[in-house]
């Protein structure tokens, strides 16, 4: 008889595991797998390394390692070694046996047909779930904030989807991409340090700054204030200690760094940036959804943590409404409702809506693809069954 099921969100930077008796991930682990590498200035005889290491066991050591991410702009693009990790997020994390939880899988948009067979293949036949189901992480983020109609605007580490939903139907032909996210934001501040005269070279130094990244980084609510006050001033200056003793002062960066979120031309991109692709894709839906989209927009994903981010994308969205749908007219705008949402918990928002999901649905059987069904009637009928990858 199978028991608790087992909740699964793999993204491009972290997974997180668990059992759906808890509302938060069991374990929140980097999603990647490293491999030893000789360095002309490291001797190996400093750490203890196996030929393949993954998740947290990367990173005492990452500085030996050459690092892959099996997950890229949230699709899994080598399964080899993301089984590598899965494999030790059951045995070694969750110490489970296998064939007594079903599993439910947390779906990233846009995901190609090939990967959802993959996904049934590698979870029935090498990891032997005994029962498997899969929902795209947009309807999980709904649930979680008990919506049925909403905009989910989802920001990792890999990438950023905004998708429009209308009574539980994701409307994927309206789903906006931008392929700018943390890791972006990340690389923007060692460049911006970089040009400050401070050095970073090694895996490790890139942690650091992402943890600097975490730490002090934030939206600004008007760029061309904010870039003054740091010209002028040192408002903004903070200081933050390195592992190795180093000070690294952080003033404008701390702001300039996440503003590629919204400005995607200052990394030389051509495309829109956040609030003008949330502002889009609103637009593009129906006319007469159009207002219920506005007033339930909600922000979830590790990089959706940036204080200020709910607040500039409803301010910029406000902008848009009143210039581009009310000709200017300021004082229709006190009648059009347009809601940001940003729970607390919005970094595990899909993850929670998948526990709810897993404990609504575990004694319904017609939620959950079986490994019988998978032997007898094949993968192509059982994908069918979640309907069309989104």
């Amino acid at each position: 008889m199978s028991t608790t099921p087992v909740v699964l969100d793999l993204g491009t930077g972290y997974l997180k595991a668990g059992l759906s008796s808890r509302q938060i991930p069991d374990f929140v682990l980097q999603n990647t797998v490293g491999r030893p590498i000789l360095r002309s200035d490291e001797s190996f005889s400093k750490a203890k390394l196996k030929d393949i290491m993954v998740c947290d066991e990367t990173y005492p050591v990452r500085q030996y390692l050459d690092l892959t991410l099996p997950v890229e702009h949230g699709i899994v693009k080598n399964w080899e070694d993301e089984a590598l990790v899965l494999d030790y997020v059951f045995k070694e994390k969750l110490k489970i046996r296998n064939e007594d939880h079903p599993l439910l899988i947390t779906e990233a948009p846009l995901n190609p047909k090939d990967n959802r067979k993959k996904m049934c293949e590698i979870f029935f036949e090498q990891f032997n779930f005994p029962r498997l189901q899969v929902c795209p992480q947009a309807l999980l983020v709904l649930y979680a904030q008990g919506l049925m109609t909403g905009v989910v605007v989802d920001s990792g580490d890999g990438v950023t989807h905004i998708m429009p939903i209308a009574e539980n139907y994701i409307l994927s032909h309206l789903t906006g991409r931008m392929d700018i996210s943390g890791r972006d934001v990340t690389e923007q501040l060692v460049k911006l340090l970089t040009l400050r005269g401070y050095t970073f070279h090694k895996t490790s130094d890139f942690d650091v700054v992402r943890e600097i990244k975490e730490q002090l980084c934030f939206i600004s609510a008007d760029i061309d204030v904010d870039r003054k006050i740091a010209n002028e001033t040192t408002t903004f200056v903070v200081p933050y200690k390195l592992n190795d003793g180093r000070i690294v002062k952080v003033s404008g960066e701390r702001f300039e760094a996440p503003e590629i979120l919204f400005q995607p031309d200052l990394i030389g991109l051509e495309c829109k940036g956040l609030s003008d692709l949330l502002f889009d894709t609103i637009m593009k839906a129906d006319i007469n959804l159009r207002r219920n989209l506005f007033e339930s927009i909600v922000v979830s994903g590790g990089t959706t943590m940036f204080p200020g981010l709910s607040e500039r994308l409803q301010n910029d969205l406000k902008k848009s409404v009143l210039t581009k749908v009310l000709g200017g007219n300021s004082k229709s705008l006190e009648s059009y409702k347009i809601n940001v949402e940003d729970p607390p918990n919005r970094r595990y928002l899909v993850y929670l809506g998948a526990t709810i999901l897993a404990n609504l649905t575990e004694n319904k059987s017609q939620q959950w693809a079986t490994k019988q069904d998978y032997n007898e009637i094949g993968v192509d009928r059982i994908i069918a069954k979640w309907g069309s990858a989104q």
